[in-house]
C-alpha cells in the first residue's frame, strides 16, 4: 500500500509540476512580448550585475552565471570585440566571483514558438536559465564569498584544461566526454551519434552505476560508515559535472539504496524511483521539461521494472542476456524515440551490445590515468583507436521519419496508462487474474482499430518563423503549405508530430530569402508533389528541390482544387521583388481568406476580387506602411488580421495597426501569439488565446 502511495504521489506531483512550469514558461514569455512592442525601438539598458560564473562553453563563447539577487541563472555571450575572450577564460578559471555588465535589450525570450517545434528558450528554461544577454564589460570581484555551484565549475573547467594539456589528443577527448560530460571537443561524436550510441557521452545512470559499484567492492568498514562515503563521492563527482538531471536521479537511487540497507529495509525499485523523482522534483522543478529528464526515469522503469519483472532471468550466457537487454530497450524505447526525436536508428542494438561495453569496460581506467601515467595513456588511446574502428565497420541504417504515427503512439499510450490504472485499482484479485488479461488485449485491439481512423481536420496554421513567412492549409487529407520561412527555419518535426508525411502543394510567393529559405530542409524529408511559383523564384530555389516534384511555374491567374479546397493563384509582375509575388486566395467551407506575400497596397489592390467576405487576411509585408490598402479594406469584409514578423524592423507599423483597429479588424500577431491556428470556429495561439486584451502594447 506505501509503495503505491508513493507511486501515484510522484505520478500526480509530476503531472501538477509539469503543468506548473509549462504555464509559467509561457506566461513569462507572453509577458515579455507584451511588455516590450516590437515596433518600439527599446532605449540601451545596461545593467551591473554581481554573481558567480557557474558554467563554461569556450567553444561557444558563452558562460551561464547565477546572479546574487536572483533564484535563476542567465546564459551570457561574450563574444563582443572589447571582450579578450582568452583574458576572460583565465580569469574564470582563477575566480568565481564577477561584476558584469550586460545590454538587458537583447535576446531575452524573442526565440520562435510553436507547437511541436524545438524551443531553445524552453531548453534553457528547463535548466534554470531565464534570459540571453551579451556581455558588454566584466570585472572580478575577489570579495565575493565562492558559490558551491561555481567552486565546482571551476574545478571542472581546471580538470578539463590540465586533460587537453598533458593527455594525447584521442585520450584527453574521450576522458573529458566520459568522465566529466563535455563531448564538444569529441571528434567521432557524430559517428557514436549515427549509431545510436552516444548516450555513453551523456553522464548517467550508467556512469554511476560503474562508480558505486566499484567503490562498494573497494571500500571496507562499518556499513553506515560505508554508505556515507559512498554517497559523499557521489555527490562530489556530480557536482563536478554540473550537477545534471540524469546523474541527479543515479545519485539519489543510491541514496534510498544505501540508507534501506542501513535500515534493513527492502529494496522497492518502483519506490526508489518514485522518491527519486519527487526529490529532484523538489530541488530542481524546472527539470520536469527537459527530455533528458523525462527520457532517463522512462528508460530507468523499462530497464529497472519492465524488463526485471517480465523479460530478466539468471542468465546463462552473459553476452546473450546483454544481446535481450539491447533488444529489448531497442523495441520499447523505440515508440518513446519517435515520439521526441521523429527517427531511431533500428540496428542501434547491434553497437549498444558490442561498443557500449567496450567503452564501459575502459572507462574505470580513465580515472587512473592521472595517477599511472605515460603507460596507461599508450594503452587507453590503442584501445581507444580499437573503438573507433570497430565503431566504423558497424552497419549505419538512420531510419528518418515514422514506422508508426505519434497519433497512433499517442493512442496506444493512452490504453497502456488506463490498463496501468486498471491494474493499480483493484476491486479484487480475483477480478483481475480473470479479467487482467482480456482486459489489455481489448485496449491494444481497439487502439489499433482507433489509429486507423483519420479525424479531419479543416485549419489553416500560420508558423511563428520570426521575421518571414509561413503557413499550412489541412483539410482532411490535403496539405498545402505557403511559404517556408528563412533557412534557418525547419518545419520537419512541426509537421511531423501532426501526422504530415507529404505535401501536397508547395505555393512560394516570391523569391526573398525569408520566404523560401526553408525548401531546402523541407525538401530532405518531405515527398513534395507539386511546387508552385513564379521563374525568379524558380532561379532561386531550382538547385535545392528534388527532381520529382513537379514544378509549375504561375505566369496567369490559376486555380487548384483540392478536396474541397479552392486556391486561386494570382501572380504580379513588377521590378521590385515584393510586388512580382503570387497573391493566393483560399476558399473552403469553414474558412475564407486571403495571402498577400510582401505585396505592397498599391499593387494588390488592382487584382480582382475572388471573394468579398474573408475570415482573415495575412497582411502583406509583416505589417509594413506599404502592406495594406485602405481600398482592399473597403471591398472587403475581413474579420481577422494576421501579421507575421519579430522586432527585427520595428513591425507592425503604427498606421498599418490604427487602419485595421478603425475597421474593427481583430489583429493577431506571431511576435505575440507565437504559431496561429485559424478554424471554422476561431483562432487558437500557442503564446495567448486573446492577445487583443492587451491594447497598449501598440505604440501610441
Amino acid at each position: 500500500m506505501i509503495v503505491r502511495s508513493m507511486v501515484v504521489l510522484s505520478l500526480v506531483s509530476t503531472l501538477l509540476v509539469h503543468y506548473i512550469m509549462q504555464s509559467h514558461y509561457i506566461k513569462m514569455v507572453t509577458e515579455y512580448r507584451f511588455s516590450t512592442p516590437s515596433n518600439l525601438k527599446q532605449e540601451r539598458y545596461l545593467k551591473q550585475i554581481k554573481g558567480h560564473v557557474v558554467s563554461l562553453n569556450s567553444e561557444k563563447e558563452t558562460f551561464i552565471f547565477k546572479p546574487d539577487d536572483l533564484k535563476h541563472k542567465i546564459c551570457v555571450y561574450y563574444e563582443a570585440e572589447n571582450i579578450d575572450a582568452s583574458v576572460l577564460e583565465k580569469d574564470i578559471l582563477s575566480h568565481t566571483g564577477f561584476e558584469i555588465e550586460l545590454d538587458m535589450n537583447e535576446r531575452q525570450f524573442r526565440g520562435t514558438h510553436n507547437a511541436y517545434g524545438f524551443d531553445y528558450q524552453k531548453y534553457l528554461y528547463a535548466m534554470n536559465v531565464v534570459g540571453q544577454y551579451h556581455l558588454k564589460s566584466y570585472k572580478v570581484n575577489p570579495e565575493d564569498s565562492k558559490l558551491l555551484f561555481a567552486v565546482f565549475n571551476l574545478n571542472r573547467i581546471k580538470i578539463i584544461r590540465y586533460a587537453e594539456t598533458h593527455f594525447p589528443q584521442r585520450v584527453s577527448e574521450y576522458f573529458n566526454a566520459l568522465v566529466l560530460g563535455s563531448n564538444a571537443h569529441l571528434s567521432e561524436k557524430d559517428l557514436f551519434r549515427k549509431l545510436g550510441i552516444s548516450h555513453i557521452f551523456a553522464i548517467s545512470g550508467m556512469h554511476f552505476g560503474l562508480i558505486y559499484a566499484f567503490l562498494y567492492k573497494i571500500i571496507r568498514g562499518p556499513r553506515s560508515f560505508k554508505s556515507i562515503f559512498i554517497i559523499l563521492i557521489l555527490i562530489m563527482y556530480w557536482g563536478l559535472i554540473g550537477f545534471s538531471y540524469s546523474a541527479g536521479r543515479a545519485v539519489f537511487l543510491v541514496i534510498y539504496i544505501e540508507i534501506s540497507r542501513i535500515l534493513l529495509r527492502k529494496i522497492d525499485l518502483i519506490s526508489a524511483v518514485a522518491f527519486t523523482n519527487l526529490i529532484l522534483l523538489f530541488i530542481f522543478p524546472n527539470a520536469v521539461l527537459a527530455v533528458s529528464y523525462q527520457l532517463s526515469f522512462i528508460a530507468y522503469l523499462l530497464i529497472a521494472y519492465v524488463y526485471q519483472k517480465g523479460f530478466s532471468h539468471k542468465p546463462k550466457n552473459k553476452f546473450l542476456e546483454n544481446l535481450k537487454l539491447a533488444l529489448f530497450i531497442q523495441v520499447f524505447f523505440l515508440p518513446i524515440q519517435l515520439h521526441y526525436f521523429n527517427e531511431v536508428n533500428l540496428l542501434a542494438f547491434f553497437p549498444n551490445v558490442i561498443i557500449v561495453p567496450m567503452i564501459s569496460a575502459l572507462f574505470p581506467f580513465l580515472f587512473l590515468m592521472p595517477i599511472l601515467g605515460k603507460p596507461l595513456f599508450i594503452l587507453m588511446e590503442k584501445c581507444l583507436y580499437g573503438v573507433e574502428f570497430l565503431s566504423k565497420q558497424m552497419p549505419q541504417l538512420l531510419v528518418r521519419g515514422q514506422l508508426f504515427t505519434p497519433n497512433q503512439f499517442r493512442i496506444i499510450a493512452i490504453a497502456t496508462l488506463f490498463f496501468g490504472l486498471y491494474k493499480s485499482c483493484k476491486i479484487s484479485d480475483g477480478l483481475i487474474l480473470k479479467k487482467g488479461r482480456t482486459m489489455i488485449t481489448s485496449l491494444i485491439i481497439l487502439s489499433m482499430l482507433l489509429s486507423g481512423f483519420h479525424f479531419p481536420a479543416m485549419e489553416v496554421h500560420f508558423f511563428d518563423v520570426g521575421h518571414g513567412d509561413s503557413a499550412l492549409i489541412r483539410h482532411d487529407h490535403v496539405n498545402i503549405l505557403i511559404d517556408t520561412g528563412d533557412q534557418y527555419t525547419d518545419l520537419t518535426q512541426m509537421l511531423l508530430k501532426r501526422d504530415i508525411y507529404k505535401i501536397d502543394a508547395l505555393i512560394l510567393s516570391h523569391a526573398h530569402n525569408d520566404h523560401v529559405g526553408g525548401v531546402l530542409k523541407l525538401a530532405e524529408t518531405f515527398d513534395i508533389n507539386q511546387i508552385y511559383c513564379n521563374r525568379e523564384t524558380l532561379e532561386v530555389i531550382k538547385e535545392t528541390v528534388k527532381t520529382d516534384s513537379e514544378i509549375i511555374l504561375v505566369e496567369s491567374t490559376m486555380e487548384i482544387v483540392m478536396d474541397g479546397v479552392k486556391l486561386t493563384l494570382m501572380p504580379t509582375v513588377a521590378d521590385d521583388a515584393n510586388d512580382n509575388a503570387i497573391a493566393v486566395w483560399y476558399d473552403s467551407e469553414a474558412i475564407k481568406g486571403v495571402f498577400l506575400g510582401d505585396m505592397s497596397g498599391a499593387v494588390y489592390e488592382k487584382l480582382p476580387a475572388v471573394l468579398s467576405d474573408l475570415d482573415f487576411i495575412k497582411i502583406a509585408h509583416h505589417g509594413s506602411k506599404t502592406g495594406l490598402s485602405t481600398t482592399f479594406l473597403d471591398r472587403h469584409q475581413i474579420q481577422y488580421a494576421i501579421i507575421s514578423h519579430d522586432e527585427k524592423y520595428l513591425m507592425p507599423n503604427k498606421s498599418i495597426i490604427d487602419l485595421l483597429k478603425k475597421q474593427d479588424i481583430e489583429i493577431y500577431e506571431t511576435y505575440n501569439c507565437g504559431e496561429i491556428i485559424l478554424t471554422g470556429k476561431g483562432i487558437q495561439c500557442y503564446l495567448d488565446n486573446n492577445p487583443s486584451k492587451n491594447p497598449n502594447r501598440f505604440v501610441k
